[in-house]
């Protein structure tokens, strides 16, 4: 977990001593929101099977992770009907809200005090400017 960091990071690959002879993705309501888990995998080998999880660290792992978990489609749930399908209906498949009623969503979530930025450019130019003793802006400074 970076604190100085902001973007996409690699999560570590599953790896395991026994092959495996096939393996199927779990629906996306059967994960453990509250513990940021964001795929679960059953996993057959020789002769048992396995629960593979997969989690993402948090810093704020209290709240509910909505950048993790959009709404997922209900795909155990038919749309339509044979009647529709057969009178060409274009409907709507339902979506499942994962949010738990209890948790906080982490975008609506009071984060604390905003920390005060790294480097301030506006800044550099005042002090800049304060001891050459020029009125720079920014394009003059910068070459390209």
């Amino acid at each position: 977990i970076r604190k100085d960091a902001v973007g996409l990071f690699k999560l570590p690959p599953y790896r395991s001593i026994e092959p495996h002879c096939g393996f199927s993705l779990l629906r996306k309501d059967l994960c453990n929101v509250r513990g940021c888990e964001v795929a679960k995998i059953v996993r057959l080998v020789k002769s048992s099977t396995e629960i593979v999880s997969f989690t993402v660290p948090r810093l704020r792992a209290e709240h509910f992770q909505d950048d993790l978990f959009p709404p997922t489609r209900k795909i155990w749930q038919a749309s339509m009907t044979v009647d529709d399908f057969i009178q060409k209906r274009d409907l709507i498949q339902g979506f499942l809200n994962l949010k738990p009623g209890d948790m906080k969503k982490v975008s609506e979530a009071d984060l604390g005090p905003k920390k005060p930025k790294k480097y301030d450019s506006r800044f550099e130019l005042e002090k800049f400017n304060t001891i050459t003793g020029k009125k720079e802006d920014v394009k003059s400074i910068i070459k390209f």
